[in-house]
């Protein structure tokens, strides 16, 4: 119990940082993709990084997902897109496990069992399902971090469900942002 004050102590504080820094208004598209592509080399691990911070202050991945394939074009870009929310993802997945266990494998609730017997049963594709539908909401990081999920099952499952919504935006939003811009 005394894992779980501290890991939303630390989230709250994150959050509110975020906010209160303006370090979330300033992570923006145009500022993430300026920003790594002034770094050179270096703009690749900078991205990464950024990416990584993003998700623990609560910004969309679609952001930098957008950014990156702006930044770096359909092939690299959404290669080093999906890279990066892969790892993103993952390194939550991580330093949430690592400060809150899993508290949610001893729920006793019948409904919230319920609701954790697919995580259960079928782990991969369960994740794949969620990723599909909720990408890489830093909600679900902390959620499916603190469930009894194993890290393999979650990064296979999250590998599979953000691939298609990855590549959707690598092949459109160059086109998106020049019909955007025509007008």
């Amino acid at each position: 119990m005394i894992r779980l004050i501290v890991l939303a102590t630390v989230v709250i504080a994150l959050i509110t940082f975020g906010f209160a820094s303006g370090v979330r208004e300033r992570l923006t598209i145009d500022s993430l993709r300026a920003m790594t592509t002034s770094a050179g080399s270096l703009g690749a691990l900078l991205f990464i990084a950024a990416f990584c911070l993003g998700q623990l202050l609560y910004l969309p991945g679609m952001v930098f997902v957008v950014a990156g394939v702006l930044a770096y074009g359909r092939v690299w870009g959404g290669a080093l897109s999906f890279t990066g929310a892969l790892i993103s993802i993952s390194f939550t997945f991580v330093l949430v496990r690592g400060a809150g266990g899993s508290p949610l494998a001893g729920l006793k609730r019948p409904f919230l069992r319920r609701a954790l017997a697919r995580l259960d049963t079928h782990p991969v594709s369960t994740v794949a399902l969620l990723r599909l539908v909720f990408l890489t909401s830093p909600l679900l990081n902390y959620l499916l971090a603190l469930s009894p999920l194993r890290f393999r099952h979650h990064l296979a499952g999250s590998a599979l469900g953000i691939a298609l919504p990855t590549l959707a935006v690598a092949l459109f939003t160059e086109e998106v942002v020049r019909y955007l811009t025509a007008k």
